[in-house]
C-alpha cells in the first residue's frame, strides 16, 4: 500500500499520548509522504494535490458526487480505498477534503484509534463521549491534511518571501491551490513574524458580525489564537461590516484579551466569498513595532475606521 517506514509507538504507548504528541506523530507521517511524493515527482513545486498522494496510499478511485452536507467519504476495501468528494464544492475545498480523507488512512496506519479511545472524559453521556473522541480524530486528520497540501518546509519558503498581509495570504492560497481560510490558518501558525487571524460571519437575525474561529502561532496543537477579541458580536456600523459589504481592506483598532492581559491591536479586515458563504478575515501582527502600523501591500485598498 505504501513504502513509508513503520517506526511508530506500540498500542500501549499510543494510549498514553498527549494531544500534542498525537498531532506530531501524524504530521511526521504526513511529512514522510510529502518527501516520497517529491522524490517521485522530481520537484517540490506547489500545488501539492491530494490526488497525487492518493496513488501512493492505495486509493484507486476519486469521484465527485452529490453528498449533501458531507465534504468527503473514505470507503475501505480489502486491498484498496475509494474517496468520494462533494461535487458542489470548489476545487480548493475538494483538495482539502480529499487530503483529510487521506489523513484517515494515516490515522489507521498509525493505530491512533488507541489514542482517541483513551481520551479522558467527565461525562456519563455515551454520545458526548463519542463526540469527544470523534472530534479528536477529525482534528488529527485535519493536521495531516494541512501538512500534505501545504507542507511546512515549502510553505514556509514561499511565505518568507512575502510580507505579512492579507494580500500575501491570498497569493499563497492561489499558489498552493488551497482555500483562503485554510491558508490563513497555516500562515498564522508558521509565520516568522507572529500574527493572528480571525474569522467572522454575518448574523442574518440581528445584522451583526460574530466571531467564528481564530488561529495563531503554534495553533496546530491549539484551538484558538493567543489573544481573543473581547467583543465577539459586533453591532453595525463597524469596519467589519464595511469589510463584509466591500472587497477592500479596512483598518481598525480592536481590543483583545489573553488571561488577565488586555491589549489593543491594529487590525486589517477583508471580506471573501459571496452570498451565504460570505465571510470576513481579520489579520493582527503581534510584534509591538508592527502593531503601530500594520502594512498592506500595493494590491490592497486600505480604509481607516474604528
Amino acid at each position: 500500500m505504501t513504502s513509508l517506514e513503520n517506526n511508530e509507538p506500540n498500542c500501549s504507548e499510543l494510549a498514553l499520548l498527549s494531544p500534542e504528541q498525537a498531532t506530531n506523530l501524524i504530521v511526521e507521517k504526513a511529512k514522510k509522504l510529502v518527501d516520497e511524493l517529491i522524490q517521485q515527482r522530481g520537484h517540490a513545486k506547489p500545488p501539492f494535490l491530494s490526488s497525487e498522494y492518493a496513488k501512493i496510499l492505495g486509493v484507486t478511485k476519486i469521484t465527485q458526487q452529490k453528498l449533501g452536507k458531507i465534504s468527503g467519504l473514505l470507503l475501505k476495501f480489502p486491498n484498496h480505498y475509494i474517496i468520494k468528494l462533494n461535487e458542489n464544492h470548489n476545487l480548493a475545498r475538494q483538495n482539502f477534503s480529499c487530503a483529510h480523507e487521506l489523513g484517515h488512512i494515516l490515522f489507521t496506519e498509525l493505530k491512533l484509534g488507541n489514542y482517541t479511545q483513551s481520551i479522558e472524559y467527565r461525562t456519563f453521556d455515551p454520545s458526548a463521549r463519542n463526540k469527544l473522541r470523534s472530534d479528536a480524530r477529525e482534528r488529527l486528520c485535519d493536521a495531516a491534511a494541512i501538512e500534505l497540501i501545504m507542507p511546512e518546509a515549502k510553505f514556509g519558503e514561499y511565505l518568507s518571501k512575502l510580507d505579512v498581509s492579507i494580500s500575501s495570504i491570498t497569493q499563497l492560497a492561489n499558489t498552493f491551490g488551497v482555500s483562503v481560510q485554510a491558508t490563513a490558518k497555516r500562515f498564522s501558525e508558521i509565520s516568522m513574524n507572529p500574527c493572528m487571524v480571525y474569522f467572522w460571519k454575518f448574523n442574518t437575525i440581528n445584522k451583526g458580525i460574530y466571531y467564528g474561529w481564530s488561529s495563531g502561532p503554534g495553533n496546530i496543537n491549539q484551538r484558538q489564537a493567543l489573544f481573543m477579541p473581547i467583543n465577539k458580536n459586533v453591532a453595525t456600523p463597524s469596519t467589519l461590516h464595511d469589510a463584509y459589504l466591500h472587497d477592500d481592506c479596512f483598518k481598525s483598532t480592536r481590543t483583545f484579551k489573553r488571561g488577565n492581559i488586555i491589549k489593543r491591536f491594529q487590525t486589517v479586515s477583508k471580506g471573501f466569498g459571496t452570498g451565504d458563504s460570505r465571510y470576513v478575515l481579520s489579520l493582527v501582527i503581534l510584534d509591538d513595532d508592527y502593531c503601530e502600523k500594520l502594512p498592506c501591500t500595493s494590491g490592497d485598498t486600505l480604509h481607516e475606521g474604528s
